[in-house]
């Protein structure tokens, strides 16, 4: 990705937005609701059990999401995620308790995609 700007073409990957025509999804990228957010190495973006507000596509950089472990509490690395991925949409789902299933952070420098649930929930 040259520009690192998000495209109809990127959320249309996204199962929640397949249905979308290019007009709705440019009005979910142009929603003063949404925009861009970037994140250092190791920096956290969302955390398990919190109260899930929005979800994020992965413009630049990677991710690296982890679940506590056992009864020492440890993270437990469970997936790396690249550009053109997405993740924390698991909580804003209908029949979801609205909490993060997962904590993740930047493994390297990241460009994200922030879009606010109440964008999610109308799809």
């Amino acid at each position: 990705m040259t520009d690192n700007k998000i495209t109809p073409s990127h959320l249309s990957k996204i199962p929640i937005f397949a249905s979308l025509n290019d007009e709705e999804l440019n009005a979910i990228i142009n929603s003063p609701d949404n925009g861009y957010e970037e994140y250092g190495m190791k920096e956290g973006i969302i955390r398990e059990a919190e109260i899930g507000d929005c979800m994020y596509v992965i413009l630049e950089g990677t991710v690296e999401v982890s679940i506590k472990g056992g009864g020492g509490g440890r993270e437990i690395a469970i997936a790396t995620l690249r550009e053109g991925d997405f993740f924390g949409e698991q909580s804003l789902l209908p029949g979801s308790e609205g909490r993060r299933n997962a904590s993740v952070r930047a493994f390297h420098p990241s460009k994200l995609f922030r879009i606010d649930k109440k964008h999610v929930l109308l799809h």
